[in-house]
C-alpha cells in the first residue's frame, strides 16, 4: 500500500511539470506630466505715497523707510525673469479736475529710485540692466523707475550663488523693493535716477499717479 500511494503521488508531480505553458506579457503605462507653476503676488506695500510737505524734503527728497517698502513673493517651477517699470511715460498729475486730455501736469519718472533686497534663500543676479540688491549684490545705487517695456524699463532674476537656477516655492524667491523718491542722486545700476532736487525742477503742486507692472515669465 505505501508503493502505490508514492507511485501516485510521483505520477501527478510529473504530470503537473509536463503540462507548464510559458507566461504572458504585461505593459503597465506611466504618464508624467510637469505642469508650470508661476505666481507672483504683492504681500504687503501695495500702495506707495510721498507727500512733501516741507522744504527740506524739497531739496533733499524722501528716503527710503519701512513705511516706502514693497514685499513680493515668487513661486516658480523653472526659472524666471522679473520685468518691472511704470504704465506711463511719465507720473501724471490728477489733483486738477479741469485740466484737459494731455495738458496734464506731469513729473519725470526718474525722480522715483528704488533697490531690490532678498530675503529668501535665493540672491539677487545682476548683468547689463539688472538691478543688484541690498545686500547679497550689494551695491546701495538706487535704480531710477522706467516705463515698462522700453529701454528704460529694468529686468531682474534671483539666482543662487552657485548658478544653480531661480526655480523655487516663496521661501526661495522673496523680496523687497525700496523706494525713496527726489533725492537727486543721478545713480543706479541701470536706469539711472534723476540727478536734479524735486526743489530745482520747479514740479507744480498736484497728485502724480501711475502704476508699477511687475510682469513674470518664464526665462
Amino acid at each position: 500500500m505505501k508503493n502505490i500511494i508514492f507511485i501516485a503521488v510521483f505520477s501527478l508531480t510529473i504530470s503537473s511539470v509536463a503540462n507548464a505553458q510559458p507566461t504572458g506579457n504585461a505593459n503597465i503605462p506611466i504618464d508624467f506630466t510637469l505642469q508650470q507653476i508661476l505666481r507672483i503676488s504683492v504681500t504687503s506695500g501695495g500702495n506707495i505715497e510721498f507727500v512733501f510737505n516741507s522744504m527740506q524734503q524739497y531739496k533733499a527728497g524722501i528716503g527710503n523707510s519701512a513705511f516706502y517698502n514693497t514685499d513680493v513673493v515668487i513661486a516658480s517651477s523653472t526659472n524666471w525673469k522679473l520685468t518691472i517699470g511704470a504704465e506711463d511715460a511719465t507720473l501724471m498729475g490728477v489733483d486738477l479736475d479741469d485740466t484737459p486730455i494731455g495738458q496734464q501736469n506731469t513729473m519725470d519718472l526718474d525722480n522715483i529710485g528704488f533697490m531690490i533686497n532678498s530675503t529668501g534663500a535665493n540672491g539677487i543676479a545682476s548683468t547689463g540692466l539688472l538691478p543688484t540688491g541690498m545686500n547679497w549684490n550689494a551695491d546701495f545705487a538706487a535704480n531710477g523707475l522706467g516705463q515698462f517695456n522700453t529701454a528704460t524699463d529694468l529686468e531682474m532674476s534671483a539666482t543662487l550663488g552657485s548658478g544653480a537656477g531661480n526655480g523655487g516655492d516663496i521661501t526661495k524667491n522673496k523680496f523687497t523693493i525700496n523706494w525713496e523718491c527726489g533725492l537727486g542722486l543721478g545713480t543706479g545700476a541701470g536706469n539711472l535716477t534723476n540727478g536734479a532736487s524735486i526743489l530745482s525742477q520747479n514740479i507744480k503742486p498736484d497728485r502724480y499717479v501711475t502704476n508699477i507692472l511687475l510682469y513674470l515669465e518664464v526665462d
